[in-house]
């Protein structure tokens, strides 16, 4: 029997620092999109700093990608995503909950996003990928492809340079939608 109290705390929840190399195999092990599109573009530059890894769901008050993050599992930030380099990799192998979603960067995330707010601009550089749902207020793109394979529950969704498709269709620039959610 384990007793809630033996549990790991968000205090004290670490992520190890893995390789690239390690990250690669992990990466080509899970398939999909996340072994097609996570793949980060500037792993030589970054080799002293590695990939920051962490294996179970995960909750932390603030995030900072430094610059590569993997979480295999959920990822909950109660308040900021920062980021210390001018390139930056977030995967995770599960869900995100997170306050707002801003990170400029590459992102793949293999569940749903639940956030109050998704608005990225990466200069058309970056995309971010989402393997199942988006529930936030607003979901807008400023020069950032998203791409959501199942649904967005949002009142507004819009696409100002680059575009966010949605389960395969491309909405278009500068539309706003209507969210039909019926959660």
């Amino acid at each position: 029997d384990v007793c809630s109290s033996d549990l790991p705390t968000t205090s004290t929840l670490t992520m190890k620092k893995i390789s690239f190399e390690q990250y690669n195999k992990w990466a080509t092990a899970q398939g999909g999109f996340i072994e097609e599109d996570g793949e980060f573009d500037a792993e030589e530059a970054f080799e002293e700093e590695g990939v920051q890894f962490h294996k179970g769901d995960f909750s932390v008050d603030k995030l900072n990608i430094s610059p590569c993050v993997v979480v295999d599992g959920d990822l909950e930030v109660k308040g900021e995503i920062d980021w210390e380099f001018e390139r930056g990799l977030l995967v995770v192998n599960g869900n995100l909950k997170c306050k707002r979603f801003r990170f400029p960067f590459q992102a793949i995330i293999a569940g749903n996003i639940e956030a109050e707010d998704i608005r990225i601009n990466s200069g058309c550089d970056y995309y971010l990928i989402v393997g199942g749902d988006i529930h936030a207020k607003s979901v807008v793109e400023l020069g950032h492809v998203i791409t959501v394979h199942g649904k967005i529950y949002s009142p507004e969704v819009r696409s100002v340079m680059n575009e966010i498709s949605v389960g395969g269709k491309v909405v278009s620039r500068s539309a706003w939608l209507e969210s039909d959610d019926e959660d």
